[in-house]
């Protein structure tokens, strides 16, 4: 029987921090390029995840904020994945940026060659446990696994635990989310909510396309801005429900920054260390509360916590 000393599921961007701060990991990816779609849930399934379909900002203040934190400031100044790039000149979009990849200006896109470890374009099914041992289930191939990083999405963690009978048809997923939209730009109170400067061939390429790979120059003006409102709702929906999916969801309002991930109640990686304590969640659903647009930030600090 095979044995991994650390398996990582997953391969977008907490994935591919795990990547980078383990020197023992072997990464599991499910590579079939195809989208994953559930009520809030919007899933691409493949190397990069979602941070190969966003727009790439991160949210500035909140960074350095981080920064604060020794291992994390330890990690940002050693990684050559990412830079940070300004991209607006108006005082009042100060904290919002952009990631770029580390050698050009292009907005981060994840690619296979940018993980250090194994990478295994293979789906991992489901996990059983026995005898607090941890095994993957990979078609019929069945690996012990000394530690687990679950970093794949909300809707593909659901998945996994239910193929695992580790939750039930009728248990209760709850989450937060909020919503986005464009409208003018005449702030007034713009720290109310959070808003990304958009230009009108910026609007058009996410609506064609739904990414923006580059930026040419800092931008000095725009008519629009997306808005990413400070509100949220708390939604609840059961395990038989999210699995039915549903591709034709509209997407444009929803944030799909979906937070707060609940199994009946309990904070996911609560639920998860009840079953065991070698498997922890690394996704948007571990982040405790909902954050009102870019949460990438959130999303390279929670990898980097244990």
């Amino acid at each position: 029987m095979k044995i991994n000393r650390h398996s990582v599921i997953g391969g977008g961007l907490s994935a591919l921090i795990k990547d980078h701060t383990s020197k023992t990991a072997t990464i599991y990816c499910d590579c079939s390029n195809s989208l994953s779609i559930s009520k809030n849930f919007y899933e691409n399934l493949g190397i990069g995840g979602n941070s190969n379909i966003w727009g790439g900002y991160i949210n500035y203040s909140k960074f350095l904020l981080f920064l604060k934190d020794y291992k994390f400031k330890k990690f940002i100044k050693k990684q050559k994945i990412f830079k940070l790039k300004k991209l607006f000149t108006e005082k009042k979009f100060k904290k919002t940026y952009y990631i770029s990849n580390y050698y050009n200006n292009n907005v981060l896109r994840i690619k296979r060659s940018d993980f250090k470890n194994l990478l295994i374009c293979k789906k991992v099914k489901k996990i059983s446990i026995y005898k607090k041992k941890v095994f993957l289930h990979i078609g019929r191939e069945k690996i012990l696994s000394k530690k687990v990083s679950i970093c794949v999405g909300n809707l593909s963690l659901i998945e996994i635990l239910f193929n695992s009978k580790l939750i039930k048809a009728n248990d209760r997923i709850s989450f937060n989310d909020g919503s986005c939209g464009y409208q003018l730009n005449i702030l007034k109170n713009f720290e109310k909510n959070y808003y990304i400067p958009m230009t009108l061939k910026e609007i058009f390429e996410k609506i064609l396309f739904g990414k923006k790979n580059s930026y040419l120059n800092t931008i000095k003006n725009t008519l629009f801005v997306q808005k990413f409102s400070k509100d949220y709702k708390i939604f609840s929906f059961t395990v038989s429900e999210l699995l039915k999916y549903n591709s034709t969801d509209f997407r444009y309002f929803l944030t799909n920054h979906t937070t707060n991930l609940k199994i009946n109640d309990i904070d996911i990686n609560k639920y998860i260390k009840n079953i065991s304590k070698k498997i922890t969640v690394y996704n948007s659903g571990s982040i405790n509360t909902y954050i009102p647009g870019p949460i990438s930030q959130n999303i390279i600090f929670n990898a980097l916590k244990n």
